[in-house]
């Protein structure tokens, strides 16, 4: 009896917290990120995110507490979708890690649901990289090295003491924002007829899509 009654109010404060948050949405699309870090991309997004003053319950960023792995962060995000009504989804990870390919064939599969997979080859620093650099020359990884401390290193060329934890990550690279979408662009589509992805990023789609949402 007491665990039915704790189960009901959970219930009913889950479904005021909903109706809370619903109220404080404006009149454009809500939008769910599940990002595979808990430092570097969280903090790029929500610092593109306010640069754009786009509202925070309209917009909602989450890392996966499911794992880090590409198919922990789509069951994540297919479990978060259950509990509130987006409009889309967005998975954010890179293809460093094993079940990659599952976790692109599971978001193909959802037929009902509006899931997009935003990757990066090797990493998301890569997309970082293009703020500064036009380059395709393919990563591999070291003896001495992975293929995500040899972006860390480069981008250390451009911004000194860069680190994983830097919340201010958007605003250093927010004046070569224009330049990184159209060399990303570039290469993913030529990365596409070379029948290769690395290296390659999508986050360009979702940096446009967050800069469109309210026109």
């Amino acid at each position: 009896m007491g665990t039915d009654n704790l189960h009901f109010k959970r219930k009913q404060q889950s479904i005021k917290t909903l109706a809370r948050k619903k109220g404080q949405r404006k009149p454009y699309d809500v939008v769910l990120i599940v990002c595979e870090g808990s430092k570097t991309e969280p903090n790029y997004l929500k610092g593109l995110c306010e640069y754009l003053q786009l509202n925070p319950a309209n917009i909602v960023i989450k890392s996966c507490s499911l794992g880090n792995d590409p198919m922990s962060i789509v069951n994540f995000a297919l479990k978060e979708h259950k509990r509130d009504d987006y409009d889309r989804i967005y998975c954010v990870f890179d293809k460093e890690h094993t079940n990659y390919q599952q976790a692109l064939d599971k978001i193909s599969s959802q037929n009902k649901i509006s899931i997009y997979a935003i990757t990066s080859s090797p990493c998301f620093e890569y997309w970082l990289l293009l703020h500064y650099e036009d380059t395709s020359k393919p990563f591999h990884e070291k003896s001495n090295k992975s293929v995500g401390d040899q972006l860390k290193s480069l981008l250390k060329k451009y911004i000194k003491n860069y680190h994983e934890a830097n919340k201010d990550i958007f605003v250093i690279t927010q004046k070569h924002l224009k330049q990184a979408i159209i060399r990303a662009k570039r290469i993913d589509k030529m990365q596409e007829k070379n029948g290769t992805d690395n290296p390659s990023t999508k986050v360009y789609q979702l940096v446009e899509y967050l800069i469109s949402i309210k026109k």
